[in-house]
């Protein structure tokens, strides 16, 4: 009973793993949650190449609400292997920002060529 402290599965897994009580609760404190989710975003716009400039206009992408509508059914359930959470359909930040990428990119396709062909020009 002396060692019993509650922590979700990730945080358990990534504690130090020590006898000294100090050790383990200076680190404890520092746990934060959106911290983690942040880093995870971070890794997630790395990944697809979101830089600072393309981030302004993808957070105005974000926002639409026709990338909100375009969004609906083009993610699945989310199959977790650690198992820090059940089957859901959940949006993992790379799902999101993978989306958000695609669609910005479609919608720049479509501008694109739009402006490129006659027919469409008024």
């Amino acid at each position: 009973m002396s060692n019993l402290f509650l922590l979700c599965r990730e945080c358990h897994d990534q504690m130090p793993n020590t006898s000294i009580p100090e050790v383990f609760f200076r680190w404890s404190r520092a746990q934060n949650w959106e911290s983690r989710e942040d880093a995870r975003i971070r890794d997630a716009m790395r990944a697809f190449g979101v830089d600072t400039v393309s981030l302004r206009r993808l957070d105005q992408v974000i926002k639409s609400s026709e990338f909100k509508s375009w969004i609906e059914g083009k993610f699945g359930l989310h199959r977790p292997q650690s198992n820090y959470a059940p089957i859901s359909s959940r949006l993992t930040p790379a799902t999101f920002v993978g989306l958000a990428v695609l669609y910005h990119r479609e919608l720049a396709d479509t501008s694109r060529s739009s402006r490129g062909n006659p027919a469409t020009k008024q």
